[in-house]
């Protein structure tokens, strides 16, 4: 009994490896250019064309993201509207419209919800974007654009798909050894 209890703990404990929980996916733009334009009140900041890539899910081919932010000038924040779109040959494959929209240090924090696309189910139904810009623009960017001037500035947009649970190995673990401990003392009750 007490082999046996013992090769079906050692089988148990290689599976810990494997029980190390997923990661969301993540679309990095590393480089990318953003201009500032303004009319009649109005502000539009626009990224196109600024190469992607892939981190934590596989893709073929090359993937190419664009940005665009509309807001009144007077309060930017609260009127905020825009777009995200990833492509990859002409043709979207996520893309989300923005829904809120928060100033940092030198960085924005943006939430786009009604995802679509082949690859929203990797990423739910909500994309989090963290924008920086290269150049200092303070605590509130947008404030701080200047009409027709183009920004250095670099993004990651997250998915809200959160991992599924893993189960822990160390309870099937558990769950042995308390067996095998009452296989044990019921074999030494007999013998007694």
């Amino acid at each position: 009994m007490f082999k046996l209890l013992s090769s079906a703990i050692l089988a148990i404990l290689p599976l810990e490896v494997l029980a190390a929980s997923a990661v969301s996916p993540v679309i990095d733009v590393p480089e990318a250019v953003g201009t500032f334009v303004s009319y009649n009140g109005y502000g539009d900041f626009l990224s196109s064309s600024a190469l992607a890539t892939s981190q934590d899910f596989s893709f073929e081919g090359e993937l190419f993201a664009e940005l665009s932010l509309n807001f009144d000038l007077a309060d930017p924040y609260a009127s905020a509207g825009g777009f995200f779109d990833l492509s990859n040959d002409g043709k979207t494959v996520l893309e989300g419209m923005l829904s809120s929209l928060a100033p940092q240090t030198n960085m924005l924090l943006l939430m786009f919800t009604e995802v679509g696309g082949e690859l929203a189910s990797l990423f739910g139904d909500t994309l989090v974007m963290e924008l920086s810009f290269l150049d200092a623009l303070g605590d509130d960017p947008l404030a701080a654009l200047t009409e027709g001037t183009s920004y250095d500035i670099n993004y990651l947009v997250e998915g809200s798909v959160q991992p599924a649970p893993v189960p822990l190995p160390a309870g099937g673990l558990l769950l042995l050894s308390g067996l095998g401990l009452l296989a044990l003392r019921q074999r030494f009750k007999q013998t007694a």
